[in-house]
Parts: C-alpha cells; structure tokens; sequence
C-alpha cells in the first residue's frame, strides 16, 4: 500500500465488514497495558496468503475490503480496551488520542461510544495535526524553551525523551 497506508486501510475499512475474518487480539495479557501488533500482522499476512490462493472455506465470499475491516477492528478493540483499562487504574477522567492513528475514523467513533457509556471526556487532535508527530514535538520542544531547558549540540538521542523530570 506504501507510506502513510492508515488514511487507505481506513476509507477501505468502510466498506468491508469486520466480522468476516476472525483476526487475533494483540492483548499480550489482560492485567497489562503492554500491546504488541507483531502477531497480528503475522496472522493477516498468512491469511492473505492463502485467500490469494483460495485455499480454506474460511477465505471463501471474502473480499479485501472484508480482510482490511476485519484488521482494522482487531486493532481497535485492542487499543480501545487497553486505553479503557488504564483510565479505570488511574481514574482519569480525560482522554487525549494523538499521532497519525488519532485520524482513523473508526477510533474516534470507538472513543466516542466509551465517552458516552463511561462518561468520559476524550479529545483529540484535529486531522491535520495527526498525520506528522513533528508537529507535536515543535510544541513539545516551544514549552521546554520557554521553560528555560536548553540543550546544546551535545545532546544524546532519545526516543522516550520526557516532557518533565522530577
């Protein structure tokens, strides 16, 4: 599908039903907020290889549309449910979905079904915000600076830089 393939699996979601491939829960355990999607990509690229073929009832009257939906809501339930799960540890009563997922159509109809069922405020970004975190973190980077934290050349790289430290 090439780069940036969230915006396709999405309009393409839309006209596929989600209950025809019974995709895998990425849920790794339930008391964990830890997700990891490596089994999920592993199973749907195993079924598409044998749909392609036709190989197995299960890929019968199956369309990629059906296969992208069915995906896509594995996905959801996983980040929808692990999300629910640390609001009810931390009793926050605010959820703020960013990145490029925050975009999907399906995610932001998911969070609202919660907000409206656990009465729960959830936000996110508008679309063109989403689709590059480099503009998140020129805003992180802006509030640093005025905080007076500088760095200089010297500065190591890290992929979990915090926005505070206590």
């Amino acid at each position: 599908m090439g780069y940036s393939w969230g915006p396709i699996i999405d309009g393409m979601a839309k006209g596929g039903d989600p209950s025809k491939v019974p995709f895998p829960r990425a849920y790794m355990s339930k008391e964990s907020l830890d997700f990891s999607f490596s089994g999920l990509k592993t199973a749907v690229a195993l079924f598409v290889k044998r749909w392609k073929k036709g190989e197995g009832p299960d890929t019968r009257g199956i369309s990629v549309n059906d296969i992208v939906a069915s995906f896509q809501e594995s996905v959801m339930d996983v980040l929808v449910t692990k999300t629910l799960k640390a609001q009810q540890i931390t009793g926050c009563r605010h959820i703020c979905i960013a990145g490029g997922v925050a975009c999907n159509s399906r995610l932001r109809q998911r969070f609202q079904e919660a907000a409206r069922e656990k009465d729960l405020f959830v936000v996110w970004p508008r679309p063109e915000y989403c689709t590059d975190n480099g503009a998140m973190i020129a805003v992180a980077g802006y509030h640093m600076i005025r905080e007076g934290k500088l760095a200089d050349y010297g500065i190591d790289v890290r992929s979990r830089f915090p926005l505070c430290e206590d």
